[in-house]
């Protein structure tokens, strides 16, 4: 294998090995936001629910980007 073969495999690995924690950060900082607003505005309990939901269709949108930049590194390759 060549040099440069495998730092593109590294590069991969690592785009791949965040979607994890990508998908977990979302949602708790969405929550988090949202809880933040609920104390400080008195706002229903729900808006903590929104934001998380928007904090997921946010990581799905980002890790999406991620899979096609790995496929584009990947059939270059």
């Amino acid at each position: 294998m060549e040099k440069k073969e495998v730092y593109q495999r590294i590069k991969v690995y690592g785009f791949l090995s965040f979607i994890p924690v990508i998908l977990a950060a979302g949602p708790l900082s969405g929550w988090a936001l949202g809880s933040f607003l609920e104390k400080k505005f008195n706002l229903p309990n729900y808006i903590a629910l929104i934001f998380s939901g928007a904090g997921l269709a946010a990581a799905i949108t980002e890790i999406y980007r991620i899979i096609k930049l790995v496929s584009a590194i990947d059939k270059n390759s």
